[in-house]
This record gives structure tokens, C-alpha cells and sequence, in this order.
């Protein structure tokens, strides 16, 4: 395509419009070059040739926290540690998973940061019991980034003050359903902590 100057500019200007209203981002890829005419001579300034690559989805990766007990924990590594249940009350949430996204993995009662596993499919309604307790018949399949014994995970208390979930007065109740989506700062927090006790027990 040939466009004068002033009309490539406002044809960029419409694209990224577009792609920031879109539902799903996108990346786009612009090369402006020179037009060259049959003689050999390049016209710099104007007009020019505007090549555009198709539009490609951009993976905006979402944190939720995943709450086991020390049990369902120990259950989950011992089934090979490669699929997430949720209780079917929980199915709203769970149908927001995307593959890609992180689960933080933390333990009530103990109040320990465990470990971080990332979503590889979309999720799914499956009453086939995968271990002992709750069946949770919402799953989602997933692969393990980083794990931590129990016993040496991170303890909330290590992170007081670096989250916002601590200016909730009765925070704790914020970490009994589960997945809760997260903020990513707070995410990252936790991330950093847990990849920081891994490398250093």
C-alpha cells in the first residue's frame, strides 16, 4: 500500500486505536520503507510503503492463589502433582483460567507459601475422584514451576508489610476459597520469596 505522509500516520494512528479496544491485545509489526520508482530513485519523505504483519495475540499472564491444607497438599504431590481441583462452587472462577497463568500455592492453618504452578490448558469439569478427600470436580491441568517442602515454605509473616492484603483487617478470610485472583505486585512478592527460599533453604 501507498500512502502520503500525512495518511500513514493516521492509518497508525487508527490501528493502535483498534488494537488498544480490542477484547483480546495484540501485537502488531509496522516497517515503513522508501518507495523506489522503476528508475532506481527513492523517494524519502513521501509517499512510502506501509507493510503490516498480521495481528497476533499477546499472553497477559494472571496470578491467582490456589489454597491446599497440608494433606491435600502432600495429596496433590504424591498424584504427580500434574492437575488442580477446585470445589464445583468455585466453577465461575475457574472457567478464568487461561494456560499461562500462575497458581501461588499456599497453606491454611500453617500459613505458608508453598509453591508456584502454571496452567497448560483450559480448564475443565471432570467427577472422577484423582485422590483421597473432596473430589473438586473444576480442574485445570497443570506443570510445576517451583516447589517447597512444607515445612520450609514461606511464612505469611515474612511478607508483612510488601502486601496490600495485609490492610484488609481480617485478611485470613481472603485465603480460604480458592483461586482468588491477585494483584500482580502482590504476586510478585510472593514469587520472589518463594524462589529466594528455594535457591537458599
Amino acid at each position: 500500500m501507498i500512502f502520503s505522509h500525512l495518511r500513514w500516520v493516521k492509518m497508525l494512528e487508527l490501528l493502535l486505536w483498534e488494537t488498544r479496544h480490542t477484547s483480546e491485545p495484540k501485537r502488531i509489526s509496522v516497517t515503513l520503507e522508501p518507495l523506489r520508482f522503476p528508475s532506481g530513485k527513492m523517494l524519502v519523505e513521501s509517499p512510502c510503503k506501509l507493510h503490516m504483519k498480521s495481528a497476533t495475540p499477546i499472553t497477559i499472564r494472571k496470578y491467582w492463589v490456589q489454597v491446599f491444607t497440608v494433606q491435600s497438599w502432600q495429596q496433590f504431590l504424591n498424584t504427580g502433582a500434574k492437575v488442580s481441583g477446585f470445589r464445583e462452587n468455585r466453577w465461575g472462577f475457574v472457567r478464568d483460567l487461561k494456560p499461562g497463568d500462575y497458581l501461588l500455592c499456599y497453606l491454611s492453618h500453617v500459613s505458608r507459601w508453598v509453591g508456584i504452578l502454571e496452567v497448560t490448558a483450559e480448564p475443565y469439569l471432570d467427577n472422577i475422584r484423582i485422590r483421597e478427600g473432596e473430589i473438586n470436580p473444576c480442574r485445570a491441568e497443570v506443570r510445576v514451576v517451583t516447589l517447597l517442602p512444607a515445612e520450609n515454605g514461606v511464612p505469611m509473616r515474612e511478607l508483612t508489610g510488601k502486601l496490600s492484603i495485609f490492610r484488609v483487617a481480617n485478611w485470613r478470610l481472603l485465603l480460604v476459597a480458592s483461586p482468588r485472583l491477585w494483584k500482580e505486585s502482590d504476586a510478585r512478592a510472593v514469587i520472589d520469596a518463594i524462589q529466594t527460599r528455594r535457591q537458599r533453604p
